[in-house]
């Protein structure tokens, strides 16, 4: 099983719930596939701008996740559309991740979240995601996914399913790593992005 070349799949959602394990799992058993973790790693900028948001306990909500969606801007720009190029890619978080952060940490204070919603979609250059898989249920208890956060993804995914312009957005489901493996790809094959190798 192969992922066709120009894919975007995102795996989303609350933490310690297995995103990058099913990301990584996923690379190990399909072929054809870059596994992208955001917003790190988009080049030497992208990085130092990312280190910056974890350098500083003191920051203001709002200004940590703008200075993501600067991070997010070199990440598409030197890793995620080079690969797209020759390769699918799968995001362990994107975009989506920004909204619901900054969702809960009070950006909608400062910003509409229906602007803010656009506004972190800036990034993509309105390169929209072909399956975006929700992980909302935690394996283990996590101090960061606060009530305000677990409200934030709630809000998001309400919001993922009325945007027309996103053709798959799916939830995994709980299981063990290789139940969820078998259930991601079975959405990637339901969402087209699957050809034979």
């Amino acid at each position: 099983m192969r992922l066709k070349k120009g894919s975007l799949v995102v795996i989303e959602g609350l933490d310690s719930t297995g995103k990058s394990t099913l990301a990584e799992s996923l690379a190990k058993h399909v072929h054809g596939i870059t596994v992208v973790h955001s917003p790190s790693g988009g080049g030497p900028v992208g990085e130092e701008i990312y280190e910056l948001t974890e350098r500083n306990k003191t920051m203001l909500g709002a200004t940590r996740q703008f200075l993501h969606l600067a991070a997010h801007c070199e990440i598409y720009e030197h890793t995620i559309f080079p690969a797209l190029e020759t390769s699918a890619v799968v995001m362990d978080r994107n975009w989506c991740s920004t909204y619901a952060y900054g969702m809960a940490g009070g950006v909608a204070e400062r910003i509409h979240p229906d602007d803010w919603y656009d506004l972190v979609k800036t990034p993509a250059l309105d390169y929209v995601p072909d399956l975006i898989v929700l992980c909302l249920e935690p394996h283990v208890e996590d101090e960061h996914n606060t009530q305000q956060l677990e409200e934030a993804y709630l809000g998001l995914a309400h919001r993922l399913d009325a945007d027309s312009t996103i053709k798959h957005v799916r939830r995994m489901p709980r299981g063990t790593p290789k139940y969820q493996l078998i259930a991601l790809m079975q959405m990637c094959q339901d969402a087209g992005l699957t050809r034979s190798r």
